[in-house]
């Protein structure tokens, strides 16, 4: 989901070079999903509004159309999910959300005080470069797959 909308797929004549293109791109990972899962990869102007849980693993998102990164009332749907990963690029994770989740030590290993909570990347390090954020990414991937070896 990205709650912005879509770029378009050309240079627009207020986005001159040498300023950097904000057009529409499919990275590798997006490519790769596509072809493994066929269908929309990106949903667009969408955003989570709640999520439901049992026993305290997720077992539901509720999304919502976005329209100035506001949701548009009345466009709520439910879907199963049984991960959800937070990418929140340079803006960082307010605090109010990690309190949502319980969540009061980062620990430097990208684990918290919750066993199924793992952070990284701007949420964990403030606004950062991105490649920061592509190797915590790996490093939490790690994290996750080694605790759910543990759980099975």
């Amino acid at each position: 989901m990205e709650i912005n909308r879509r770029p378009p797929t050309y240079r627009l004549p207020n986005n001159p070079w040498p300023e950097w293109p904000l057009t529409a791109r499919t990275g590798y990972g997006q490519e790769e999903a596509k072809k493994l899962f066929g269908g929309v990869i990106t949903d667009y102007e969408m955003t989570a509004v709640g999520f439901t849980g049992q026993n305290g693993l997720v077992k539901s998102v509720t999304t919502s159309k976005a329209r100035f990164h506001k949701p548009v009332p009345g466009t709520e749907q439910e879907q199963d999910v049984d991960v959800v990963i937070l990418a929140m690029g340079f803006n960082g994770a307010e605090q109010k959300y990690l309190q949502a989740f319980g969540v009061d030590q980062v620990n430097e290993d990208y684990t918290t005080n919750d066993e199924q909570v793992f952070v990284a990347g701007d949420a964990r390090r403030g606004p950062s470069l991105v490649i920061w954020g592509i190797y915590e990414g790996r490093m939490v991937a790690e994290q996750v797959d080694a605790a759910c070896q543990v759980r099975v």
